[in-house]
């Protein structure tokens, strides 16, 4: 049920965050031999919400998404220690083939974007090459980049639409629908076919108006809503461990955000998939706390002043607990 939920992004509350708290407990010191071995998919010491969604859920789905999702069943129901290391291991195999190909078709995806003269309002994208079971996350993946529609259509036709908060996708999709075989879905993600003579061109004009008449003159600005302000020399071990009393955290209850405004940095270290973390002064303890999070804008340089929105998370390090300050959003200090 826990990890049924959080898979399918249905809303952590009441009775559904219950089950999920409750579900994780159980999936800590299970013993069913399936779930322990699809257990060390996370490299967390223990599991949350976040390792069901990141870690067992991705594995889960790519099995129905490129090969047979009754290999995912099996893995679920078995009682056979053998066969679950088996059927986990096809998991692997499958789940790096799906995020190979994702990988590959997001990329495709956002050269073409790059090569646009402008970034549309609405991003479309066909090709008879890409695999329909990984298109709605390369959507996903649009989205989250561009922060605009995308819709991605791959072999036969078949195609998924995301869309970040304040758009309708199937109103959009309804007034483009002369080109549509099938769609539906809901606000934020769909799934469509083309007709076999749909003209991709057309559907593209058609969904980038529908998409305009939403919008207005508002363009596509994101906005980050932060819950209260909080220095992150503050957002200590003791608070993360409090605010796991709200948890888990998801749809409809989502983790608490903080904001931090004029911070300096004194040290900015990159690494490898877009991964940055930041030093902090701080005036207290040894003068400096670290922040850490994907795609940091370079206006995070070292000696510059910055407003942050962040979250605050439970991590191990070395065998120790402590506070990780995640960094979703990032500007130069505002006066």
């Amino acid at each position: 049920v826990a990890i049924g939920t959080v898979a399918d992004m249905v809303p952590l509350t009441g009775a559904n965050r219950i089950m999920v708290r409750r579900g994780l407990r159980e999936l800590n010191r299970t013993e069913y031999a399936g779930l322990k071995v699809l257990r060390t998919a996370s490299k967390d010491p223990l599991l949350t919400e976040r390792s069901l969604g990141f870690d067992l859920a991705p594995r889960l789905n790519a099995a129905g998404r490129l090969a047979d999702a009754y290999i995912a069943f099996r893995l679920l129901v078995t009682d056979d220690p053998a066969e679950s290391q088996t059927l986990f291991d096809q998991l692997e195999q499958i789940n790096a083939q799906r995020r190979s190909t994702q990988r590959a078709t997001v990329d495709e995806v956002m050269r073409r974007v790059r090569r646009a003269e402008r970034l549309p309002d609405c991003i479309v994208a066909h090709d008879e090459g890409w695999h329909p079971g990984v298109v709605g996350l390369a959507a996903g993946r649009l989205v989250d980049r561009y922060h605009r529609p995308a819709v991605v259509i791959g072999m036969q036709g078949k195609g998924s639409a995301r869309a970040p908060d304040g758009i309708n996708l199937v109103e959009a999709l309804r007034a483009a629908s002369e080109q549509l075989a099938r769609f539906g879905g809901h606000q934020a993600a769909a799934g469509l076919t083309l007709k076999p003579d749909a003209d991709v061109s057309r559907l593209r004009a058609d969904l980038n108006l529908a998409v305009r008449d939403q919008i207005g003159e508002q363009g596509h600005r994101k906005r980050v809503l932060y819950d209260t302000e909080l220095a992150p020399w503050d957002a200590h071990l003791d608070i993360a461990q409090q605010m796991r009393q709200i948890a888990p955290f998801g749809m409809a209850n989502p983790q608490p955000v903080f904001l931090a405004r004029g911070l300096e940095i004194r040290r900015r270290n990159d690494y490898k998939s877009d991964f940055t973390r930041l030093a902090i002064a701080a005036p207290v303890q040894s003068g400096q706390v670290w922040m850490d999070g994907f795609r940091i804008g370079r206006a995070a340089d070292t000696g510059s002043s910055v407003d942050v929105l962040y979250e605050l998370h439970i991590d191990r390090y070395k065998g120790e607990w402590q506070a990780r300050r995640r960094v979703i959003a990032l500007r130069l200090a505002q006066a």
